[in-house]
C-alpha cells in the first residue's frame, strides 16, 4: 500500500505512513489458531487533493 501511494500519488514514505495511520480501515480477515491474517483498505475518496490529484481550490 505504501508502494502504491508513492508510486500513484507521487508521497514520500513517511507521507504515505500518515495517511495509512490515520484514514486507513485494518479488518482481521483471517484467524486460525494463533495467526491472523490482517486487511487494508483505503477509500480513494479519503486521497481528494493528495499527492498528484488536483489540489483543493483556495478562497480568494
Amino acid at each position: 500500500m505504501i508502494q502504491w501511494l508513492a508510486q500513484d500519488y507521487g508521497l514520500t514514505t513517511s507521507e504515505a505512513s500518515l495517511i495509512l495511520g490515520a484514514a486507513a480501515e485494518y479488518r482481521v480477515a483471517t484467524l486460525a489458531g494463533r495467526n491472523a491474517g490482517m486487511a487494508l483498505g483505503l477509500a480513494k475518496t479519503r486521497l481528494a487533493g493528495v499527492g498528484g490529484l488536483q489540489p483543493p481550490a483556495t478562497p480568494r
